[in-house]
């Protein structure tokens, strides 16, 4: 084992949501996130996924935690698409 929780590689805000400050889904950069920091800050952390990363409070090139607050970058353009996500059409169920 190369540590204590080798089965952690790195801490992820939302899945399938995009975090963005001043928007509802701010509470995972400024709460969730921010605890989970407190607690581990061995571990890269990411906003969420699609995201575009963090502004603050992690190491440009590692994404480990700094210290700072976490905070998203100001742009609300988006990176990926889940088309049927989005628009509420789904995936056919297969069994």
């Amino acid at each position: 084992r190369l540590s204590h929780h080798a089965s952690i590689v790195m801490y992820d805000g939302c899945n399938e949501c995009t975090v963005y400050m001043g928007a509802p889904t701010e509470i995972y950069a400024k709460f969730v996130m921010t605890v989970v920091v407190e607690e581990d800050i061995s571990r890269v952390v990411w906003p969420s996924s699609p995201g575009k990363g963090w502004a603050t409070g992690v190491h440009r090139l590692s994404s480990l935690p700094n210290g700072n607050p976490l905070t998203t970058p100001d742009t609300k353009a988006t990176i990926e698409q889940h088309g049927p996500y989005q628009h509420g059409a789904g995936f056919p169920a297969k069994n």
